[in-house]
């Protein structure tokens, strides 16, 4: 089983030299993957309610850095570790300019650039970039379509529902490889609803489990397989389990301050406390773990961020045995 982490990118201590320390011990221990996330403002009047305390969005969200700009950075700084999205808001972005981007990330690193896409869950964020929220999964499944050719051979067009691309070149083009081994741009799908597990198994690699338990994501992870090899061909997917951790670390008096009320999985404790955990994960086929700190509000200092690699080291040992 693979073990990654979220990159350092919420948050008031997360700097240039953190993200550094962070991304290149995590690189030289042998973890297997680096992952950022996508948001773009923290609205001091929310229209999106999280169950937080008047509606407002996770603290952590005040300070977040752009997802691609982080890995181009981290890319040029580590040497074999997968860098990827977990996930991207397809809403934000447009297919020529974001296959543009990917390739270029994909080519700067030698391959090692996983592009993941989904939903998101603002309507705030979806009004500012002037999208419709509405339809939003059909428009989805229109963007891969036109993400698809344009990451493909030249010359590209695609004319679908939501997007158009006039014949055209768009260049460069991934130099990596699938998990199937073709040569290709990885995908994975941030979705949950029964239609997006369905458009995970049409396009991605990798599907993401969030609020899912751990033997609910591996059940899911087997349908969105079944999905792929009867329906559309193609597989395997890969299934990840992200999980939020509040971490015991050095400087970190109480656990209260546990991740925020959001659905999804999360971990507290030392790593002995986690350990059962992952191990129940890999029994039940998981392929994969995020650990995921950028929401615990815990953290007293830059370097309760730059000690994580090694503090969770345990876990990549029992996640590679």
């Amino acid at each position: 089983m693979r073990l990654g982490l979220a990159l350092p990118q919420m948050g008031p201590f997360v700097t240039n030299d953190v993200v550094r320390e962070f991304a290149t011990r995590a690189d030289q221990l042998g973890y297997d993957s680096l992952w950022a996330q996508d948001h773009l403002f923290y609205p001091l009047q929310p229209i999106d309610e999280l169950g937080l305390p008047g509606g407002l969005w996770p603290a952590p969200y005040r300070h977040l850095m752009a997802p691609l700009e982080l890995l181009s950075y981290v890319a040029a700084i580590t040497r074999r570790i997968d860098i990827g999205t977990s996930i991207l808001v397809s809403a934000y972005h447009r297919p020529v300019a974001l296959a543009k981007q990917a390739a270029t990330i994909d080519l700067l690193s030698n391959g090692r650039f996983i592009l993941g896409l989904g939903l998101g869950w603002s309507k705030a964020e979806y009004k500012l970039m002037e999208t419709p929220y509405e339809k939003r999964g059909d428009r989805s499944s229109d963007f891969f379509r036109a993400l698809r050719e344009c990451l493909g051979p030249n010359p590209v067009e695609y004319d679908g529902t939501f997007f158009q691309v006039p014949i055209s070149e768009t260049s460069p083009k991934p130099t990596g490889l699938g998990i199937d081994g073709t040569p290709r741009l990885r995908l994975l799908g941030g979705f949950w609803s029964e239609p997006g597990m369905r458009r995970t198994a049409e396009f991605c690699d990798y599907w993401v489990a969030g609020p899912h338990s751990i033997a609910d994501a591996a059940i899911a992870g087997q349908e969105v397989n079944r999905m792929a090899r009867e329906d559309f061909g193609r597989g395997p997917v890969k299934t990840i389990l992200r999980v939020m951790a509040s971490p015991s670390l050095p400087g970190v008096i109480t656990l209260d301050s546990a991740p925020v009320a959001i659905p999804m999985q999360y971990w507290r404790g030392s790593v002995e406390d986690m350990l059962p955990q992952l191990l129940e994960a890999k029994v039940a086929g998981i392929d994969e773990i995020t650990l995921d700190v950028n929401y615990f509000e815990g953290l007293p200092g830059p370097a309760s961020w730059t000690c994580q690699p090694d503090f969770f080291e345990p876990l990549l040992r029992a996640a590679h045995a």
